[in-house]
């Protein structure tokens, strides 16, 4: 069987580490493999009507190229030892929740394949991703990582990108340490500063910590944020992206 484990990696971090860690200690079996596939392997919010979806997908929040993610993702494999466990990584052009039939050709056979679902947060939306998977007739597994430590189960997908966008260094606590090299030349940190502003990253930030189920994990996000970084007010409304490059140049 092959177990289809899908994420956007902008960047690898530590819960897509926990969750193949998961899958290759507790779930293979005999011949069992993992098949990794990175979404949208060119992000762009064009794709999208919907407001959510295209914030999500904004190429300022997806600055990794697919040949980059590909790169971090066949790292840390080496690095683990994990090669022998998967089958392969591939692109996925659409999201297979929605339609399963738009990337059955990225995709092994219906009958060698068990789609994965990431529980971490038992939100809405993983509970559409469960409900989709079914009505498609499509076999899938439900990756427990509701047990994961909350230190784990707070790495939503922009949270890195906020983290360096708001001057904090403790992004890099988040992603396994063998990437940090590949990271700072692909200059990761320093396209993010010039994408992605200071107001965006707290919106996002404060919407997330909001988001958040249970009182310890919104105590966790806190640690990785300055001293009452929640405090003032802020329209929980994004505005037009911060050109640092004008503020810098007006600043004297």
């Amino acid at each position: 069987m092959n177990y289809v484990y899908l994420s956007h990696f902008q960047p690898f971090n530590n819960e897509h580490l926990k969750t193949l860690g998961y899958l290759i200690g507790n779930k293979l079996e005999n011949d069992d493999k993992i098949v990794i596939g990175i979404l949208l392997p060119n992000p762009s919010n064009k794709l999208f009507d919907d407001d959510e979806m295209a914030r999500r997908y904004a190429e300022k929040t997806n600055l990794l190229s697919y040949y980059q993610r590909f790169e971090l993702i066949n790292n840390v494999l080496k690095h683990n030892n994990w090669n022998e466990k998967i089958a392969a990584i591939v692109p996925i052009p659409h999201k297979p929740s929605k339609s399963i039939v738009a990337v059955e050709n990225f995709l092994p056979p219906k009958n060698e394949r068990t789609m994965c679902v990431t529980h971490i947060l038992e939100s809405e939306s993983e509970h559409n991703r469960i409900d989709s998977y079914a009505t498609q007739e499509e076999e899938f597994f439900i990756i427990p990582a509701h047990n994961f430590e909350d230190k784990i189960r707070i790495i939503f997908p922009e949270l890195i990108t906020c983290l360096i966008a708001i001057g904090r260094n403790n992004w890099k606590k988040l992603i396994p340490e063998c990437n940090i090299a590949l990271l700072s030349n692909y200059r990761f940190g320093n396209n993010v500063k010039e994408k992605f502003s200071f107001h965006d990253a707290k919106v996002l930030l404060k919407r997330k910590h909001l988001e958040m189920p249970k009182e310890s994990l919104r105590k966790e996000l806190e640690k990785l944020l300055p001293k009452d970084f929640f405090n003032d007010e802020l329209e929980d409304e994004e505005d037009e992206p911060v050109d640092n490059k004008k503020l810098a140049a007006t600043a004297h």
